[in-house]
């Protein structure tokens, strides 16, 4: 219940947080660029299931503190954030009860843990995290006249079909690029043989 509930407040924040991003300002993004090995929202997006990610945000929201998480063995934290192009949920990130105090909305940390899905959102799971300089919050954006807009629906439609279609392509282009790597790798190993099979025959005949 417990994560059906975080899964429900993600969603309601993603699309305010999403909303908010697409309004920042240039120059503001300008000025908060990524640190050496961080991924872009971008990138994050694009990374596989189960990947290793590193993503700075900012927490914009905190759901819960749990003192014994059973399946980490520690303190851990389920966090909401963003930066200036997306959202994040950090799902069961490793956190003492005094770091948890300290998580106030604007707060940057990095964040490094393993991408995950579910029930098809996206989330970073088993992190941990470190405080950084910096603030940000987001301007929240009242979405509530959009909920019955056919023409908002469709467009959200749209576009979610374009971002699946882009990833399918991506998947598919990745396949055909181990394929063609496989086919050359084959190929290399059969000339091999070829040319040794040619040289102990050339010894035979000697």
């Amino acid at each position: 219940m417990k994560k059906y509930l975080a899964v429900m407040m993600a969603l309601a924040m993603t699309a305010g947080m999403g909303m908010a991003a697409m309004a920042a300002e240039t120059e503001a993004e300008a000025d908060d660029p990524k640190g050496e090995g961080v991924m872009t929202y971008e990138e994050f997006m694009n990374a596989e299931v189960d990947d290793e990610v590193v993503v700075e945000a900012y927490v914009q929201a905190k759901q819960a503190w749990y003192e014994g998480n059973e399946s980490r063995g520690t303190a851990t934290a389920t966090v909401y954030a963003q930066d200036h192009d997306g959202g994040y949920f950090f799902y069961d990130m490793e956190c003492s009860a005094e770091d948890y105090e300290k998580l106030v909305p604007g707060t940057k940390i990095k964040v490094t843990g393993y991408k995950a899905e579910w029930s098809g959102e996206i989330e970073i799971a088993d992190a941990t995290f470190e405080f950084e300089d910096g603030e940000y919050i987001a301007e929240p954006v009242d979405v509530t006249e959009l909920l019955g807009d056919e023409e908002a629906i469709a467009a959200a439609a749209k576009e979610a079909k374009a971002k699946a279609e882009a990833a399918a392509k991506k998947k598919i282009a990745d396949l055909e690029k181990r394929l063609n790597k496989a086919e050359d790798e084959a190929a290399a190993a059969k000339k091999e043989a070829q040319t040794a099979g040619e040289s102990v025959s050339a010894k035979i005949a000697e």
